[in-house]
């Protein structure tokens, strides 16, 4: 949902306990095959109106010389905090992916959380200390 006071979406913003009421409309979720040719769309509402995305054009979907599908979309690495300049869409941080060793076994347990106030502040901490060290890096000649 927007928040309104954010420019972003809290999209992991999912209540704990949700009463069966809350549960009901989850249950649908936000991506939908309806319509003409089943596609896939992505869903939501805004300020009481619905908009409908299909899948393919959020992706950025075509057909290469060869006739096979593939997207516009650049895949993050690990170290990437902000959309590059080359990055279709710009998107921002919206979910964090948390891991941890499960008890016992060789595998993590993973949660996703919601971005908070001090992932935000972190975020901002990066951008300066990378814009400060090119700067250092220019004014050492290492550029």
């Amino acid at each position: 949902m927007a928040t309104g006071q954010r420019d972003y979406y809290d999209v992991l913003g999912v209540p704990k306990n949700a009463d069966a009421a809350e549960m009901k409309k989850a249950d649908r979720g936000t991506v939908r095959t309806e319509g003409r040719g089943q596609e896939p769309y992505m869903i939501h509402w805004m300020e009481g109106r619905e908009y409908r995305t299909k899948i393919s054009t959020l992706r950025g979907d075509y057909r290469d010389e060869k006739g096979i599908i593939r997207n516009r979309l650049r895949a993050w690495e690990v170290s990437d905090f902000k959309p590059r300049p080359e990055d279709l869409y710009q998107e921002r941080l919206y979910g964090v992916l948390w891991a941890r060793p499960k008890p016992n076994s060789t595998r993590d347990e993973l949660e996703f959380r919601s971005v908070t106030e001090a992932d935000l502040a972190r975020e901002i901490v990066e951008l300066q200390v990378r814009a400060l060290a090119t700067r250092l890096r220019g004014l050492a000649g290492l550029t």
